[in-house]
């Protein structure tokens, strides 16, 4: 298989600019965990780009706008983060779940500003929509009407096993944000192939024993629901496709879950008893991953500039689990604090390879060649060429 994307639109920052207006813009992206934004007042701030966007709990309302004032163009919140009314820090102007400013001080003196024109500072919007305790925002464009289930559409068949696994999810374990010296799209393939688990990963991946892959889905999981789709039986990872999403499962080693359920007798009554591994991406930049249901990791990716990527990652542990004992409280806490120090290894070592790829990616000859392990890299490809359009 040969690549769609150029080395060249790797490191182009004009390349960049196209991907943000004809990306980035048009398509959701997950934005944070309402765990951020549980109080009246809550905010917190993503950079789509070189575009700010702050999401604000009004009165349990989530909203979402560009974190730029109408007045002067000052920043609306100038945190990542924390509680405090949407209001300008230059000139006072607080604005409402609308986006509309309803105080502004001394307005009498602003004569522009009229019941009939003041919708002409409404700040830009960006719709909500919610899977589980996701926040996940769209660019709303003027004159746009947004079908009501948009946002499921864009998971195609990957919104049942998905809903169904963030219906599980518990509390926060960790939150971090990594800043990856790598284009975006570097990021998105590394998390889309495990063709190099073996060298990059021998420490960490390699040791749960994950089978390789044995090629597209078994026939009974093609389409098929997601409790008819389970990696249970098979021997190696299959890949499913969902429009311009994708999935990978893959057997454990049986030895190795095995001694995860003598260990973790109490995470057996987890809701999610799913086999195996599951990586699930969400074109263009959200990845959830889960092993067993007993953990769920998921991350965001968004561009900074052309060679610069913020990877955001968020660690759920599983609920339902019911009122544990001191000593199941005790193993529950090693658990996590080990499944977390786990992602982290791994993050890292991704990182390394990825800031080593984008040194060398400039000055590459050719478009390169993709391995049957590394179908996914293909889809995205396909994906990425469709939205981007190159005239």
């Amino acid at each position: 298989m040969k690549p769609l994307i150029a080395p060249s639109q790797y490191v182009d920052p004009g390349v960049l600019a196209l991907e943000l207006k004809r990306i980035f813009e048009r398509e959701w992206i997950f934005a944070c965990s309402l765990h951020e934004l549980s109080k009246d007042q809550d905010f917190r701030c993503i950079d789509v780009g070189n575009v700010s966007v702050v999401l604000q709990n009004f009165g349990g309302e989530i909203r979402a706008f560009n974190n730029v004032c109408s007045h002067r163009f000052a920043r609306l919140q100038t945190e990542p983060c924390g509680n405090r009314q949407l209001k300008c820090p230059y000139h006072g102007w607080i604005y409402n779940a609308e986006g509309l400013p309803y105080a502004i001080p001394r307005k009498p003196l602003i004569s522009e500003i009229t019941p009939q024109t003041l919708c002409d500072y409404r700040l830009v919007r960006w719709h909500v929509r919610f899977l589980g305790p996701l926040v996940f925002i769209k660019r709303e464009n003027p004159g746009e009407t947004l079908a009501e289930d948009d946002f499921e559409r864009q998971w195609g068949d990957f919104w049942a096993p998905v809903s169904q696994l963030a219906s599980a999810f518990g509390e926060v374990v960790e939150h971090t944000e990594h800043r990856v010296n790598a284009n975006w799209k570097l990021v998105v393939e590394n998390t889309l192939e495990g063709y190099h688990v073996d060298c990059v990963h021998p420490d960490t991946i390699r040791k749960l024993g994950m089978s390789g892959l044995a090629g597209p889905a078994p026939e009974s999981a093609q389409g098929a629901p997601e409790s008819d789709a389970e990696p249970g039986g098979q021997k190696a990872s299959f890949f499913r496709f969902a429009g311009r999403n994708s999935a990978v499962f893959s057997p454990l080693n049986a030895e190795v879950s095995a001694r995860m359920d003598r260990a973790y007798k109490f995470l057996a009554r987890r809701p999610q008893r799913i086999e195996g591994y599951r990586h699930f991406y969400l074109y263009p930049n959200f990845v959830l991953a889960s092993t067993r249901g007993e953990s769920f990791s998921l991350q965001r990716i968004l561009p900074i500039d052309e060679k610069t990527t913020v990877l955001t990652s968020y660690l759920f542990a599983t609920s339902g689990l019911g009122e544990l004992s001191k000593m199941e409280l005790a193993l529950k806490k090693q658990f996590y604090r080990s499944a977390a120090e786990f992602v982290q290894a791994i993050f890292a070592e991704d990182a390394a390879i990825c800031e080593q790829v984008q040194r060398s990616v400039g000055f590459a000859h050719g478009a390169g060649v993709l391995s049957d392990e590394e179908q996914r890299i293909c889809a995205f490809h396909e994906a990425y060429a469709a939205s981007m359009n190159f005239d």
